[in-house]
């Protein structure tokens, strides 16, 4: 068990106002189609990583190592969802460090340890895990991280539901369909994302995660708490930053963020209230 405890934002997507000084986070993702925001990131946060879709074609690969080099040397590491953007990336780039996420279902202490040979510079846990099992889940001195806050996608699709069952144009840049809700016969609603580069849709789970409570993690082998970001403003970005390295670092709860927090909560529930619905 590390005593090194960390608090990593994942951003979905970067919004071109995004303020990254003063965030009380000790690493950042960066989606690989917005490498320029590296530089900034890192003049406030001490480790800035690219993320790697998780769902890639050989050609869709070759783009993603492209894509990379003019960024090697600014980049702290990659995080890789899948074997192959680990081994293609170990490849190209030797020195790089590491981090597995969440999409190569790490379950338990044999996974980790299995990938102690590659010497990643940490693991996503499952989602799935509850906190008994992660409990039970043991490193061997490799990071592992868990989602706390956002959306959890559930599923990539090479059908994006905006079509609704029309041919679809592959124009995503300039389609204004490629974002929104599906409904489900349950009549729960489902995010929905189309990348417009790679042109393949996320679809995220009906009700976005937050873990309020972190006590129950202090004492496993978590040493990371991951908060995804979606659509949330700066402010709110600084909140849950706030939030989360308040309780998991610096041993205090502040009641202050916690109602600001709740704010939050109402705010996405009247959102999504208010989006488009198209019928699953």
């Amino acid at each position: 068990m590390s005593n090194k405890k960390e608090i990593s934002l994942f951003f979905h997507s970067i919004p071109d106002n995004i303020n990254w000084q003063g965030l009380d986070a000790n690493r950042v993702y960066i989606p690989i189609a917005r490498p320029e925001h590296l530089k900034a990131a890192k003049k406030h946060i001490r480790d800035a990583y690219l993320w790697l879709p998780a769902v890639l074609r050989d050609h869709q690969m070759d783009w993603v190592i492209k894509r990379m080099e003019p960024f090697i040397g600014v980049a702290d590491g990659v995080l890789a969802g899948n074997m192959e953007s680990l081994r293609r990336v170990r490849t190209e780039f030797p020195e790089m460090p590491v981090a597995l996420d969440f999409q190569i279902n790490v379950l338990n202490s044999w996974t980790v340890f299995s990938f102690e040979t590659y010497s990643p510079s940490s693991i996503v846990l499952s989602p799935e895990l509850n906190i008994n099992e992660i409990r039970r889940i043991k490193s061997p001195g490799i990071p592992l991280e868990v989602y706390v806050y956002g959306e959890i996608p559930v599923m990539t699709m090479e059908y994006c539901p905006g079509s609704g069952g029309r041919e679809c144009m592959r124009k995503c840049l300039t389609c204004d369909k490629c974002e929104g809700y599906i409904t489900d016969r349950a009549g729960k609603r489902f995010l929905y994302r189309t990348d417009p580069v790679l042109k393949r849709t996320t679809l995220f789970n009906s009700s976005r995660l937050m873990l309020d409570d972190i006590s129950p993690l202090k004492n496993t082998d978590v040493d990371i708490l991951r908060i995804g970001i979606m659509d949330e403003s700066n402010e709110e970005i600084s909140i849950l930053c706030d939030f989360y390295a308040g309780q998991w670092i610096y041993g205090s709860e502040k009641l202050l963020i916690i109602l600001r927090i709740n704010c939050i909560m109402e705010k996405v529930r009247k959102e999504v209230l208010q989006k488009d619905t198209f019928s699953g």
